[in-house]
Order: structure tokens, then C-alpha cells, then sequence
């Protein structure tokens, strides 16, 4: 499960009540990110718009460190999210990207 741990809890943190369903979410790193770069079939889109949904939507979660949710911005990058709220690849915009910089807003 990329994106999300519950390392580093103390005993008594990762333990909730009965049919509790709250996780903690812990961003995902630059490097982690970077590395999870993919050609999967998951990928293909050219909408820049949607590329940059997802990425707000990863860090507004707390699936993305600053720095991740930055260098995906700024080089076209942008998370696949699966249904459990998982990043399952990482995709490029398919050269659809503004030049570098253009995009980013933070």
C-alpha cells in the first residue's frame, strides 16, 4: 500500500475502537514518488487539468509531500489514485504539460 503507513505509531496510536476505520496518512516522499514513474497502462491521459486535479487531490489527502506535489507540478507528473485511496503508479501528462513553471501556483 503506497501513500499510506501506520509505522512510527506508537501501540496505543494505531489501535482505534471496534469497526474504527481512520488511518493515518503519511505524504509520500520526492524519491518514492520519483521512483514509482511508470508506462502502466493505468496511464494515458493528456488532460492537464485532470493531471492537475490529481495532484491537488493526493496532497490535499496528505498522499504527497510539498516537494512531491512541486516536482509533479512542475514536470508533468501526475499521481494514478486508486479506489482505496492509494497511489498505484505515477504518470507523465503525455508531453501535454505547460513549460516548466507555468503550472505551479503554490
Amino acid at each position: 500500500m503506497i501513500g499510506r503507513s501506520v509505522q512510527g505509531l506508537s501501540q496505543d496510536e494505531g489501535r482505534g475502537a471496534a469497526g474504527d476505520m481512520h488511518q493515518t496518512v503519511v505524504p509520500m516522499s520526492l524519491a518514492v514518488f520519483q521512483s514509482l514513474v511508470s508506462n502502466s497502462s493505468r496511464c494515458g491521459t493528456t488532460n492537464v487539468q485532470l493531471c492537475v486535479e490529481e495532484l491537488d487531490y493526493a496532497y490535499s489527502q496528505g498522499l504527497l509531500s510539498y516537494d512531491a506535489y512541486v516536482w509533479g507540478l512542475q514536470r508533468g507528473y501526475y499521481p494514478y489514485i486508486d479506489r482505496s485511496n492509494n497511489i498505484a503508479a505515477v504518470c507523465n501528462c503525455w508531453g501535454a504539460w505547460p513549460s516548466s513553471g507555468d503550472i505551479v501556483r503554490r
